[in-house]
C-alpha cells in the first residue's frame, strides 16, 4: 500500500515523499510485535492518517534511523534514511509538521 509522506511548515508544504509501506510494516512487525521500540512508527496506518509534531520529529528521526540499522532489506533501509532525512529537515522549523497520509 503506498503512502504519501509530507514535510508542512507555517508556509506550507515543504518537502515529502510517496513510497510503498508493506515492507516497512512488515518489517516494523517483524522486528517489534508489541511496538515498544519504534512506538512512533507503530502510529503509521497506511490506510490512515498520522500526524507528527516538531516535537516528536527528532524521536521519530532516531526511531527512523534505528529500523535502517535493524535491517537488510535495502528498501525499508532507504525509506527510512530518506524520512529521517526529512526529520531532520523539519528540526530546522519551529513549526514543522510531518504528515503520514494514507490511502
Amino acid at each position: 500500500m503506498a503512502i504519501t509522506i509530507e514535510l508542512w511548515s507555517g508556509n506550507g508544504l515543504v518537502d515529502g515523499a510517496e513510497h510503498w509501506w508493506d515492507d516497512v510494516e512488515a518489517t516494523l512487525y517483524s522486528l517489534d510485535p508489541t511496538q515498544e521500540l519504534y512506538p512512533l512508527l507503530s502510529q503509521v496506518d497506511p490506510y490512515g492518517d498520522a500526524t507528527f509534531t516538531q516535537s516528536q520529529l527528532q524521536a521519530l528521526g532516531e526511531e527512523l534511523r534505528q529500523l535502517a540499522g535493524a535491517t537488510s532489506r535495502a528498501s525499508v533501509v532507504a525509506i527510512s534514511r530518506e524520512l529521517a532525512d526529512l526529520c531532520t529537515k523539519g528540526l530546522e522549523d519551529g513549526s514543522s509538521e510531518l504528515r503520514f497520509v494514507g490511502d
